[in-house]
């Protein structure tokens, strides 16, 4: 009986170093294939960029026009004018700053001050008490100084010189 217990211990222990064995090659096959799975998932993120390649092989550039970043200009003295309004004594304060995305709009700006600021006093001292008390007027009014201005500049739609306009302060009384 010594014989076959010897014999069964004998299968047992090389039964569990084949057992080990097999668990080292299947851990290493599973390693294998989880990394070749994930080599290909990322060779395969290049495929967008290959489909963007022209007939003769170059790639296609795609350019976002990313705007330029804004330049602020302030009109000073603010602008102080009577307007419309029968009976009453009205007047207006505006504090204006000028947005360009090109800082040298600027300088024409400045050159043109004197012709900038008598049509928008004109333009100022046309509106009514009414008009302006409400958002909309407000918003109209902005509209137009930033027309009457780009007209001095002489700007088109093609070059917006001044692209918006700013009321800082906006007080009547």
């Amino acid at each position: 009986m010594a014989d076959n217990e010897k014999d069964l211990d004998l299968d047992v222990k090389s039964g569990s170093k084949l057992n080990t064995i097999l668990l080292v090659v299947l851990i290493v096959l599973l390693l294998a294939v989880a990394g070749a799975g994930a080599a290909w998932y990322l060779m395969s993120g290049d495929d967008d960029s290959a489909a963007a390649e022209g007939e003769e092989g170059e790639t296609a550039e795609v350019v976002e026009a990313q705007p330029k970043p804004a330049h602020y200009f302030k009109l000073e003295p603010e602008f102080v004018v009577n307007f419309e309004n029968p009976g009453k004594a009205r007047y207006l304060q505006l504090e204006i700053q000028l947005m360009a995305r090109d800082s040298g709009v600027f300088e024409q700006v400045e050159t043109h001050m004197p012709v900038i600021r008598s049509e928008l006093l004109i333009l100022f001292s046309e509106q009514t008490y009414e008009e302006l008390s409400t958002r909309e007027g407000k918003l109209r009014l902005r509209e137009e100084t930033l027309k009457t201005i780009n007209q001095i500049l002489q700007t088109g739609e093609d070059d917006p010189g001044i692209e918006q306009v700013y009321f800082t302060s906006l007080i009547m009384q």
